[in-house]
């Protein structure tokens, strides 16, 4: 465990390190590129890649764990293709925009050039203000209870379905999370960009928290098909959330001080891990285990589904009083 735990992270590091290195401050003018033809469909090849490998992960792992396949050289080759295919996608070569008609009609409509590129960096408000408004809090408590809902079903979904009697499928339960949440993540991303006009992302959000819900009730069943549904439903509620919360954030506060500000919701995945997976989780599973080792039987992690199902209810409730609070004005003009 020491060994894995230090690779990962030797490999964090490194990668923030590679990733430092090339982050470069973008040149006063247009606030954004024209999203042609081209790009619409490279994105919409990326998607379908990253769709076809979550696809082949999970077949893999429902058939390996029912025995009906072994490891062999050809399936790795077929993972290493789907692997490299998003990333190739991804490093061919933009579409240059040779019109330069578009990139100025786009300057004007965003408000961009010099001067606009500048007011936009400096609108926003401070993160002391933020945290004295309602909103910020609203929004923190929703993702404390979708986040700690996704981690603590992810993370226990062996011992969930040891509990249940079907140990074998835990890779399974894994790969659908993993489907969900990948998915989610791109198709929610795309959706609350384009259709922003018919569904707000404070719609999203309030979707987002009614698919946790929905999710923890079909875990406490403790049935085979409750878990995989639930599994299926935290995993969308997990990555949606994700995507969902940046340009919320940005929307609600401006970028003066958009890092702080986003970085202190975040933090609520901390306390919501400790809460939720250290405590929570461990002291229901076993109370109910009795002394012994293993746990089995659905009130080994019954009680804790519930609880998680309660506290997203009240996300729910969280989400909607944001979406009203935020239908015609938005904390950047009423903390100001």
């Amino acid at each position: 465990l020491v060994a894995y735990l230090s690779f990962i992270a030797v490999v964090s590091l490194i990668g923030s390190f590679l990733a430092t290195a090339g982050l470069q401050l973008l040149p006063e003018g247009p606030a954004r590129q024209p999203f042609l033809l081209p790009d619409k469909r490279r994105l919409g090849a990326v998607i379908a890649a990253t769709v076809a490998l979550s696809l082949f992960d999970v077949a893999v792992s429902f058939f390996y764990s029912r025995g009906a396949i072994e490891p062999t050289p050809s399936l790795g080759y077929v993972g290493s293709i789907l692997c490299v295919m998003p990333l190739a996608i991804l490093l061919f070569p933009a579409p240059v925009v040779s019109s330069k008609g578009e990139g100025d009609a786009l300057g004007v409509a965003a408000g961009t050039g010099a001067a606009g590129s500048a007011g936009a960096v400096k609108e926003g408000i401070l993160l002391i203000p933020a945290t004295k408004g309602l909103d910020f809090w609203l929004l923190w408590f929703a993702q404390f209870a979708v986040f700690g809902m996704g981690v603590a079903t992810n993370q226990n979904l062996s011992l969930i379905l040891e509990s249940a009697g079907n140990k074998a499928a835990a890779g399974l339960g894994v790969a659908i999370f993993a489907l969900a949440s990948s998915v989610s993540r791109m198709v929610v991303g795309v959706l609350s960009d384009s259709y922003k006009e018919v569904i707000s992302r404070f719609n999203w959000l309030q979707l987002v928290s009614i698919w946790a819900v929905i999710g923890q009730a079909l875990l406490s069943t403790m049935s085979f098909i409750g878990i995989m549904a639930g599994v299926l439903f935290a995993g969308l509620a997990f990555g949606a959330f994700f995507t969902v919360i940046v340009p919320v954030v940005n929307e609600m506060y401006g970028q003066k001080d958009f890092g702080l500000i986003l970085g202190s919701q975040l933090a609520c995945q901390a306390i919501a891990s400790l809460s939720i997976c250290k405590l929570l989780i461990p002291t229901v599973y076993n109370s109910a285990a009795s002394g012994s080792d293993v746990c089995l039987g659905a009130t080994c992690f019954r009680t804790s589904f519930m609880v998680l199902a309660a506290l997203n209810v009240v996300g729910v409730c969280s989400t909607f009083m944001l979406e009203r609070r935020n239908r015609e004005t938005m904390p950047l003009q009423r903390l100001k």
